[in-house]
């Protein structure tokens, strides 16, 4: 399972695009520089990868899966 999960996540790290800021135009607005910084702070999408994936897991355990990018509104 560890390797399942981690694989998934790392997958996801990979695809293209950056999740805040395709959040953010899925509102029909095209968002500021300064704005997909600040979202991407508030969501931890600037931290390094292994920090995210260990926070993550260590959420997981508790049963919280995380933040949806699709369902936020901004």
């Amino acid at each position: 399972m560890f390797g399942i999960t981690f694989l998934t996540f790392l997958l996801t790290y990979l695809s293209p695009g950056d999740p805040a800021r395709l959040m953010l135009m899925s509102t029909g607005v095209t968002p500021s520089d300064e704005l997909v910084r600040q979202v991407r702070s508030e969501l931890g999408l600037d931290q390094p990868f292994l920090y995210r994936y260990g926070t993550w897991l260590g959420q997981v355990v508790t049963g919280d899966f995380g933040t949806s990018y699709k369902y936020i509104s901004g």
